[in-house]
């Protein structure tokens, strides 16, 4: 039996970075790890508005100043949610 991870991979293919940083900034996901702090509602509201506006999470809450700047980087860090331990700094 092959191990599926290698089986369906093609040798070689690389991410594009800046495309998938792109994403994850674009997601209303992000919204969620805002929740604890700022509350579901305000998290709500927030995805809400900026899915009607074709804003970003980030824009909207930093905008509003829902929470200080270094707060939003270190709650909205990709590689803190996705669990990254890696040595590689954050990216905001």
């Amino acid at each position: 039996m092959t191990d599926f991870g290698v089986s369906w991979t093609v040798e070689g293919i690389e991410a594009n970075e800046e495309t998938c940083r792109l994403y994850a900034e674009r997601s209303p996901a992000l919204a969620t790890a805002l929740s604890p702090v700022i509350g579901y509602e305000a998290a709500a509201r927030l995805v809400k508005e900026a899915l009607a506006k074709g804003a970003l999470v980030r824009d909207l809450a930093r905008e509003k100043r829902l929470l200080p700047e270094k707060d939003l980087a270190r709650l909205l860090a990709p590689r803190r949610m996705t669990g990254d331990t890696t040595s590689r700094p954050e990216t905001v």
